[in-house]
């Protein structure tokens, strides 16, 4: 009977061991969990928390904490949105020669020793908002040298560079390529009712060319329409395809453009189920659901499967490692697609993340974010504005 006994209870200690929560208790490393999660993963409501701390134990001695951090909620977000951004000056996206009057081919930027990456602030002291503000400039500048205000590696400096005439049609040129503004579609991933602001994307906003998280002066999200959906498929992201015009209606201000999303200030997003906010520590491999609305304009839920969790030592944009699995979802896009950046993902009820890359050898696989990521850049900019 004894025998017995100690096989069931060992059985019963393997089982119970092979759950996250038993599994984030072994490593020596504190863990995090919110107050609901820690009372669902003990199953024990007369928990002594001190100094917002849990002491685990073993024969007396603590071998980690579980650190407690108050409930949050928010409310999903799923909503397909036009992103239209206005850069903060003109990015210089790359750095070309062309022929001058005599049929010398020159490159007058590498005489004010500007580089590809930098962003051109002002020229003559006048703002550039816009491309058509330097070619202004450059067109009154009759050949004379213009003052330029640059700012590389949020460092700013001051130049000299003069333009050049080209043979081709007779305007005055530097030799650079520039961006200044940037368009895109996107999902919502939360909005915070506590302060009205939401985050969108869950990776930031980068430049094609140079790679670059884009810095932005303003920004604003918009309704769009879908119009059609180019499939993923092996060696190939697929894509949302959408439209949104110059009148489409406002539907928040983007304050900021981040390594884990864009983040701003809600006016009219939709907001779908208020649920609480999941820890890192608490998610687990298996089934959870992905929220979009780019089928029918209303959020619909998406079965995937999280194959893996990332023990990370500082925050990433690739959290978690995701697979499509509802067949629906496959059938109409082939799994993840561009457009699809920041749905959120939901297990057990509760906001864990949001979805972040494709992979492009397995359309039906990508990455996920840890919300806690996004939702620390979303507090911390509430804090910057007070």
């Amino acid at each position: 009977m004894r025998k017995i006994f100690v096989s069931f209870f060992m059985i019963l200690i393997l089982l119970i061991s092979q759950t996250a929560f038993a599994k984030n208790l072994y490593n020596t490393k504190d863990i995090a969990l919110y107050e609901n999660e820690i009372y669902t993963q003990t199953f024990n409501d007369n928990i002594e928390i001190i100094n917002e701390k849990i002491p685990v134990k073993v024969l007396g001695v603590t071998v980690k904490n579980i650190n407690v951090q108050k409930d949050k909620k928010v409310y999903i977000g799923g909503q397909t949105i036009g992103i239209a951004m206005y850069l903060k000056g003109l990015l210089i996206t790359d750095i070309v020669s062309f022929e001058n009057e005599s049929g010398k081919i020159i490159t007058p930027a590498i005489e004010g020793k500007i580089n590809k990456g930098d962003y051109l602030l002002t020229a003559n002291g006048i703002e550039l908002n816009d491309i058509s503000n330097l070619d202004a400039i450059l067109k009154s500048s009759k050949g004379e040298k213009i003052k330029l205000q640059i700012l590389r590696n949020d460092k700013e400096f001051s130049t000299e560079i003069t333009p050049v005439k080209s043979k081709k049609d007779g305007q005055y040129r530097l030799g650079l390529m520039l961006k200044d503004s940037a368009a895109g579609l996107g999902t919502t991933t939360f909005i915070d009712p506590d302060n009205n602001t939401f985050m969108a994307l869950g990776h930031a906003v980068c430049d094609n060319d140079t790679g670059q998280v884009l810095l932005i002066r303003e920004g604003r999200v918009v309704d769009c329409i879908v119009t059609g959906i180019n499939k993923g498929e092996k060696g190939k992201a697929g894509e949302l395809k959408g439209t949104f015009g110059v009148n489409a209606r406002q539907l928040g201000v983007i304050d900021g453009n981040t390594t884990f999303g864009i983040y701003g200030t809600n006016s009219y997003l939709n907001k779908s189920e208020l649920v609480y906010v999941g820890s890192k520590d608490s998610i687990q491999e298996g089934k959870a659901y992905i929220y979009s609305d780019f089928e029918t304009g209303e959020v619909k839920k998406y079965e995937i499967e999280i194959l893996h969790i990332n023990n990370q030592t500082y925050p990433s944009e690739k959290s978690m490692v995701i697979k499509i699995t509802d067949k629906n979802l496959i059938d109409k896009t082939g799994g993840i697609v561009q457009g699809l950046s920041g749905s959120p993902i939901v297990q057990n009820d509760r906001l864990i993340g949001a979805v972040t890359h494709v992979m492009l050898n397995d359309s039906t696989r990508g990455y996920g974010i840890f919300i806690e990521n996004m939702i620390n850049v979303s507090q911390n900019n509430v804090k910057n504005a007070a």
